[in-house]
């Protein structure tokens, strides 16, 4: 594997870890990124990761389980073969919406439930509130530019 291929799985699967992800299904999401075939087959991704066969079935198994990666299989050939689920990716983008929302709701209530005593911290808090409402406003549409684009 390249050099800087092999810096960019490093480099990736360090902030997708910090996602909550573990650092096989990192490196397995992030070689897909930059895999020079549509798709990967078992051996091809442990042998590139050179990572134990465990760790590479279980990391594949948590992929295709939260569907962001898809398994096809070729006539004629038993081998299983991986690629991105960009499907899952777009709806993973818009279940951020959710998020701030959720967010959003907390900071409301917790602003509610807070003394008017602490002016200068409500402020803050406030501002926050209204930039995760920002965001939730401002994401389906930026989605539904994308959607028209693509």
């Amino acid at each position: 594997m390249e050099k800087e291929k092999a810096q960019f799985i490093e480099a990736t699967g360090a902030l997708i870890e910090k996602k909550g992800f573990s650092p096989i299904v990192s490196r397995v999401l992030s070689l897909l990124l930059v895999s020079d075939s549509e798709t990967m087959n078992f051996y091809e991704i442990q042998k590139t990761l050179k990572a134990s066969k465990s760790a590479v079935s279980n990391g594949i198994n948590y992929l295709l389980d939260k569907k962001y990666i898809e398994a096809s299989t070729n006539i004629g050939d038993r081998k299983r073969y991986f690629r991105l689920n960009f499907k899952t990716w777009i709806e993973l983008l818009k279940s951020i919406g959710e998020e701030y929302q959720s967010y959003r709701l907390v900071l409301d209530q917790a602003l509610e439930l807070r003394s008017n005593k602490l002016k200068e911290s409500n402020l803050q808090l406030t501002k926050i509130r209204d930039l995760y409402q920002l965001f939730e406003n401002k994401l389906p549409a930026i989605l539904s530019e994308w959607e028209a684009k693509n």
